[in-house]
């Protein structure tokens, strides 16, 4: 069996809500510049980060996923829900 390194076998499934506005403020920033894991923006935004994080849409995972940094950045999914976001993403 391959190993996994996703928790759910597909990105966004669970959560079933509206999404808060804030969500699109927060990705849109984390394409323009990444987001200290320790900033006060972080900090502020911290549950609508977790959610981000959740849904597979922010990352502080380097891409080539070995290794790890003390920023969020927009993933590959992220920026796919940031240009779709009027499309029902």
């Amino acid at each position: 069996m391959p190993h996994e390194t996703r928790s759910r076998p597909q990105v966004g499934i669970g959560y079933h809500g509206d999404l808060p506005d804030d969500i699109w403020d927060l990705l849109a920033h984390c394409h323009r510049t990444p987001l200290y894991v320790s900033s006060n923006i972080a900090r502020e935004a911290a549950v609508v980060v977790a959610l981000a994080a959740s849904m597979g849409w922010l990352s502080v995972v380097d891409l080539d996923g070995k290794g790890f940094s003390r920023t969020w950045r927009l993933t590959p999914e992220g920026g796919f829900a940031l240009r779709n976001k009027g499309h029902g993403t």
